[in-house]
């Protein structure tokens, strides 16, 4: 997480780690809850980092298209895609790599055993989402729905995914969750008026949606007249909701873990000048929770 412009490692509350990294670095946790894959932005050099040693232990790559490389490591930290050439360190790095010259934004499978990514928007065609295994063999594809882009997106199993979308029409405004099956490719709205999504195991979604308009264009925000708070399970069922007036609380993030047994949700407290020095104004008015889904999202 972001603590006073670097980023921190924490085990749900608590820090794992003596290091911290800059803001234009990528951090990669995976399954190995003892080492995770950091992403030098800057130097175009990806490390394995010991966490609780704090400590770099080796170069695993580089790159040098450092602006424009899209790198995402399957969950076992066993595979890496990229949009780029990435060159190895040695020849003792066990590492499959995974280069799509056509396609950006990887999202990898729970399991590791498949991923996705979305080629770019040409004035000729539609973008379109392609699936392959771990090793490299197609899966499906399909366009991605009519007057909407992509903006992000996760497996919910192994048959289906979710595209969150924006629509060309509103492109700083609220978003789409859609539900696409992978054979046949079928997509369907499943909700609207999104703001924040992030989805974990057995398709655990975490959302924040706008209650009433919001708009933004870029620049000026017009915020609703309030937020909710939801946890849908793999079914798309609300198993916990909770509502906000923009007078308490905005800019929420609701993130859910991989396991989807626990969700991380964070906002910005409403602090006017009368209440700063309040004690929900302190720190800056941030404020946040770690929740326990392990009896909810069934």
């Amino acid at each position: 997480m972001e603590v006073d412009r670097r980023y921190e490692i924490y085990d749900g509350e608590v820090k794992a780690s003596p290091l911290s990294f800059p803001l234009t670095s990528n951090l990669l946790c995976g399954d190995n809850r003892e080492k995770l894959i950091f992403v030098d932005q800057q130097d175009g050099r990806i490390s394995e980092v010991d966490i609780s040693g704090g400590v770099v232990t080796r170069t695993l790559a580089t790159y040098e298209d450092k602006l424009r490389q899209q790198v995402s490591f399957s969950p076992d930290l066993q595979r890496v895609a990229s949009n780029r050439p990435l060159a190895l360190a040695s020849n003792v790095v066990d590492l499959k790599v995974l280069e799509f010259k056509t396609i950006g934004l990887f999202r990898w499978s729970r399991d590791s055993s498949a991923l996705f990514g979305v080629t770019a928007l040409t004035e000729a065609n539609s973008s379109s989402v392609e699936i392959y295994s771990a090793q490299r063999q197609r899966i499906g594809s399909g366009p991605v729905p009519a007057g909407y882009f992509f903006r992000d997106g996760w497996f919910a199993d192994s048959r289906t995914l979710y595209l969150y979308l924006k629509s060309h029409r509103n492109e700083f405004g609220s978003g789409f969750l859609f539900r696409c099956q992978i054979e046949g490719w079928k997509c369907v709205i499943v909700a609207r008026d999104v703001l924040e999504v992030s989805v974990g195991g057995n398709g655990t979604i975490g959302m924040v949606r706008a209650i009433g308009k919001y708009t933004s264009d870029g620049d000026e925000i017009t915020y609703p007249r309030g937020y909710v708070a939801e946890i849908r399970n793999g079914a798309s069922q609300v198993v916990a909701r909770q509502t906000f007036k923009p007078s308490e609380r905005n800019e929420f993030v609701l993130t859910v873990a991989p396991s989807g047994t626990k969700a991380v949700f964070t906002w910005h407290e409403f602090c006017p000048d009368k209440k700063r020095d309040s004690a929900r104004c302190s720190n800056g008015g941030r404020g946040g929770i770690v929740m326990d889904l392990s009896g909810r999202a069934k």
